[in-house]
């Protein structure tokens, strides 16, 4: 009971750390600031040993009519993005697999490093093709940050688009993101907002 306002903070996990196979968390920090946004309460009752469960309460909507909707394709399977590269940087093997699997679907070739000496490694093979984007996450591990990450990459490659991936919100983050050049994305990933980055990637590469 102790620790009931703990778990609604950010990169808080109770009795375990973080590693492969932790999974990738509940996000009730951001569960916590949109219900407040928008004047839901969040219930949570947990017992030791058999579990918890976690409600929110919300207002019903007046009865309206039910009407058939059209079949209609969903946006996202129109999405492609061909013929782009993109470097993605994410010390969390499962969330680096989840976003690799997505850019796949839209025809996006991935290159995947888990810190910055692997993604150096990668782009300096043979081989290996000339990213047109980068996605790095600001938290990596040993104290690393994605700013130093996107620092590196940038003497290599030179400048190219990039995004910092973090479900932090504080303003530390967004004065390191200013102070290089780059925009954020946050976490959990809006398809949309990532869509709409590969495209204008896509159309700089055009013009």
């Amino acid at each position: 009971a102790s620790e009931h306002e703990n778990i609604f903070k950010e990169f808080r996990r109770l009795g375990r750390g973080t590693g492969p196979g932790e999974g990738l968390g509940l996000g009730l920090a951001i569960v916590d600031r949109a219900c407040a946004l928008l004047s839901h309460p969040l219930h949570l009752a947990s017992q030791p040993g058999r579990g918890s469960v976690f409600g929110l309460t919300v207002p019903l909507a007046e009865r309206v009519p039910l009407s058939t909707p059209e079949p209609r394709r969903t946006v996202a399977q129109g999405w492609r993005h061909d013929g782009l590269c993109v470097l993605v940087i994410e010390n969390d093997a499962d969330m680096r697999r989840a976003l690799s699997l997505l850019l796949a679907s839209w025809g996006v070739t991935v290159i995947e490093a888990g810190d910055t000496p692997t993604a150096l490694n990668l782009l300096q093979q043979p081989s290996a093709p000339r990213p047109d984007a980068l996605l790095a996450d600001y938290q990596l591990d040993d104290g690393a940050t994605g700013v130093q990450a996107i620092q590196a990459v940038r003497r290599r490659t030179g400048r190219l688009p990039i995004r910092i991936v973090t479900a932090g919100r504080t303003p530390e983050v967004q004065q390191e993101a200013r102070r290089i050049g780059v925009e954020v994305l946050h976490k959990p990933f809006d398809p949309l907002m990532l869509h709409l980055f590969l495209g204008s990637v896509k159309l700089g590469r055009s013009t």
